[in-house]
Formats: C-alpha cells, structure tokens, sequence
C-alpha cells in the first residue's frame, strides 16, 4: 500500500483528499492567507471593541473629512471601472464587463454619497440622500459583483458580450441621471422611507447574501485555478460585506460608523492591487483571466512559471507529447468533473495529467521513437519515466497529489502495474482517472509500432478492462463524458479519418 494514499472507509471514495496535500497547499499559500485574515479581521475587532465601550466610540460630524473619506472610494472605484471596462472591450467578455458595470455604479453613488453630505456643499434636507446613497452603493455593486462571480448562460452571456458597448452607455447615462436628479431634488427620496427600518434591514440582508455569492463563486475559482485575482475578488467581497454590517450597527458619525468607508476602501484596494499585479506580469493579464469560461483554459492561466517551462521542454522534446498532455488533461478534467470532485482536486488532476510523461524527456529518442516493438530492456528503461517525471517535478512546486498522479498513471486497479504495483483503492482516485484518460487517449493516437485504433474498438478495450486495468466506476464515467470529448477535442488533434460519430449516433 501506498503510504498516505489509502482512504478511510467510511467516506465516499469521491469525496476524500489525499493525506498531505493540504499541508503542502497551505504552507504554500500560508503568506497570502494569513494577510487577507488581518486585514478582515482588524477592522472587525475594532468594531467590537468600539460597540462595547461607548466611552471609545466618539467622533462628531467632521462633513470635510466625511467627503474627502467618500471620495477616495469614489476614486478608486472609478480606477476599477474604467480598467474593468477597457478589458471588456478588449476581451468581449460578460463577467467582465458586468464588474465594470459595479465599479462604475459604486463610483456614482458613492460620489452622490459625498456631494449630498450635510454641512459640506449642501444643507441638512439631504440627509436622507446621502444615507440612501451610500446604502444602494454597496447593494448594487454587491448585486452585481454576484452576477460576475458565476458563468451566465452561454446564450445570455453571448448576448451582454455583443451589445456591451450599448449596455455600457446606457448603464453610465443611468447612473449619471440619478445623480443629477437626487441632487437637484433631494425631496425624491423621502426621510420616512430611509428610515425605515425595513429598508435599512432588507438592505443589510440583500448586501450580505450578494457578497456571500460573490465570495463562494470566486473562491471556487480560486480554489480551482490558484489565480490571484479570483483571490482578490474574495477580499474586496467580503470587506463589502464588513462595510455593509458597519454601516448598518455603527452610531452615525462615531468611528463605529465612520469605519466602513475605510472598509470599503480597503476591499476596493484590495481588488485593484490585484489588477495591478497581473498588469505587472502582463498588461491586461489579471483581467483577461476573469474572461475564461473553460476549466482547462482557467487551471493552465494560474500555472507557475515552472510549470510554463517544463510544458515547452515537452515540446521541444517531442511535439507528440505537449498534444497528448492536452489531451489527456481535458478527458480527465472531464471525468473529474461529473464526478463532482472538489476544485483542488480537479486541478490536481489536471496539472498531474498534463505533465504525466514528462519524465520521457530523461528517454533517449532511439528508444522513444524506434519503430516496431521494444525490446524488454528497452522497455523497462520507457517503464522509468514515471519516477523520472517524478523525481524532476519535485521542485517545480507540484502537491503530493499531482506527484502521484505522474509516478502512478502506469499502475493498474488489479495491482499488477508499474512503477510500485499498487492498486485497488490504494491508489489515489485522481490517479485512477488519469490512468483511463491516458490508455484511451494512447489506443486513439497514431505510435511508431501502429496505427490509432478507432473509437469503437477503443471504447471497447476500456469497458472489458474495467476491473483488471482500470477502476470500474471511473469507466461508467468516462462512458458519461467520452462523446463530449471526442466532439470538443479529438478533432483539433485527430486526423479527420480517426474521428468517428459517437457511438449514440453511429
């Protein structure tokens, strides 16, 4: 048995983690979290302590700095929007464009939310103004924060991305309209309607659960890709959420209160920190990530450096290779998928599929590419790539997990495999799914010792293997997925002749 790699029986084999993995993960992202955690939970102490002790929670009226406060939020925001923006022209992108869409609304009202300060440019009747302005600033760009964090239908999403230039315009016209209108006519939104305090509870209700989506959706992302803007995302989120509960419990002009504009500040710059990082490492990079819908496309956006590099070492090697790893990272990514594995391990499988013959690079190519079968020296030295790619990957910043999956993508579910003759449940599902994307993929592609098999035939080899060489239950789910496949994928690396009508419509 595999150290480390036996799950407990009690689970549900589809829902368990291999030992170790998490540790690795979290010394790895253990500088980034423990400075998100501050920063959230600074200003939620401070919140506390100031709610307890009255004595502390002072602070009279002070409109200037109240409307220079707001003001950096408005600029910022406005920073945001018009970055968001830019990147949704460039990229036609719905996601995009609707976080352009918040940053902007965020921007407009909470400029609405400065001017109308009492006792700064305009009198006390607008009061009311400047309490609902900022309230519907967070609401909204909250809502629509929400809306980016999840792929809208394909048709939807086609349809925002193609009139964004209308849905932009009139969306900037909107905002700048009520602006004027609020200003002009203050009486517009009644005392007795702010005040109330269904308004002010539904508010504060809406606002969280907008920024719990948000945070769930993008943290998926994160969870799923290692982006740092998804990350980001989640920060600015859940300080939008901070701000709303701040605004809502704190005593109006006392630092309880005055805390989340500074919140808000803090999530926005949080957010543009990370735009600004990815335009360090390339231009519109951080924002044109949030446009990719496929998890193939997301998971190899967040790859390392390492990982970019080793990936054109394949190529170099043998052109042959970087296909196959594509390929095999797709189907199994798929398979991964309908199994509902977790978005760690669905990248898992990914990243350990796409580099799983790495190791072939330490191959000589007159083995590697000799035409007819090996000889049974030549192939134990083709049998040691597994450990190879291993042993390569070790400092590439791979989890024990992604190792895994290249040391034992030759083993077999009967146990009769290579490089360790492990097998059964004693192999790391993950493994287990690369190990059937692999064989297929390999029956389906044209080798030096023969010609690719056809699907039909292929198809048929995987089911009368499954129990020997390959886990039942990952074969019912590559039969689930292979159609789909085979129509998205096979015909970008296929000849034509080797792609045959799935077998539902054969």
């Amino acid at each position: 048995m595999a150290e480390g790699f036996a799950p407990p029986k009690s689970l549900n084999r589809f829902d368990l983690l291999p030992m170790g993995k998490w540790g690795h993960r979290m010394r790895r992202d253990l500088p980034r979290i423990t400075v998100a955690a501050l920063l959230l939970t600074v200003p939620v102490a401070l919140f506390l302590v100031l709610r307890a002790s009255p004595g502390l929670d002072a602070g009279p009226p002070v409109p200037a700095q109240h409307f220079y406060a707001v003001g950096g939020v408005a600029i910022v925001s406005t920073i945001l929007a018009v970055v968001a923006a830019c990147a949704s022209f460039k990229t036609a992108s719905a996601r995009v464009l609707l976080l352009a869409l918040g940053f902007f609304t965020m921007a407009a009202l909470f400029t609405l939310h400065g001017l109308a300060t009492p006792g700064f440019l305009v009198g006390s009747e607008y009061g009311a103004l400047v309490g609902f302005a900022g309230r519907l600033s967070v609401l909204a760009a909250a809502s629509l924060l929400a809306l980016s964090a999840f792929d809208l239908p394909e048709r939807l999403s086609d349809l925002i991305a193609r009139r964004r230039s209308v849905i932009m315009a009139s969306w900037i016209a909107m905002l700048l309209a009520f602006d004027l209108v609020a200003l002009s006519i203050p009486a517009a939104i009644p005392a007795d309607f702010f005040y109330q305090p269904f308004f002010q509870r539904m508010s504060l209700i809406l606002t969280l659960a907008f920024c719990s989506i948000a945070m769930a959706g993008y943290l998926s992302k994160y969870r799923l890709t290692r982006l740092p803007v998804y990350g980001y995302l989640v920060v600015g989120a859940a300080f939008l959420a901070e701000a709303q509960i701040s605004m809502h419990y704190g005593t109006l002009w006392h630092y309880s209160w005055w805390l989340y504009h500074f919140q808000l500040l803090a999530g926005f710059c949080a957010i543009l920190w990370g735009v600004a990082s990815g335009y360090a490492r390339g231009g519109l990079l951080s924002m044109g990530q949030l446009t990719l819908a496929d998890p193939m496309d997301q998971i190899k956006a967040g790859y390392t450096e390492a990982i970019r590099a080793l990936s054109t070492a394949i190529e170099v090697k043998d052109g042959y290779l970087h296909g196959l790893g594509q390929r095999v990272s797709n189907l199994a990514l798929m398979m991964a998928g309908r199994m509902h594995l977790r978005p760690e391990r669905q990248r898992a499988v990914a990243q350990g599929a796409f580099l799983h013959d790495l190791g072939k690079i330490a191959i000589t190519d007159v083995i590697l590419h000799k035409p007819g079968r090996l000889t049974p020296e030549e192939y134990e030295v083709v049998k040691g790539h597994a450990v190879h790619g291993e042993a390569i990957l070790k400092s590439a910043g791979l989890t024990p997990l992604e190792l895994a999956i290249i040391r034992h993508h030759h083993e077999r579910f009967d146990g009769t495999g290579y490089p360790d003759g492990v097998g059964g449940e004693d192999l790391p599902l993950e493994v287990r799914i690369v190990t059937v994307a692999d064989v297929y993929d390999s029956l389906r592609s044209d080798r030096s010792y023969r010609p690719a098999w056809q699907r039909e035939r292929a198809t048929a080899f995987m089911q009368e293997a499954a129990g020997s060489h390959f886990d039942p239950q990952c074969v019912d789910v590559f039969l689930e997925v292979i159609d789909e496949w085979e129509t998205e994928h096979a015909l970008l690396w296929f000849p034509p002749q080797q792609v045959a009508l799935p077998v539902s419509a054969a």
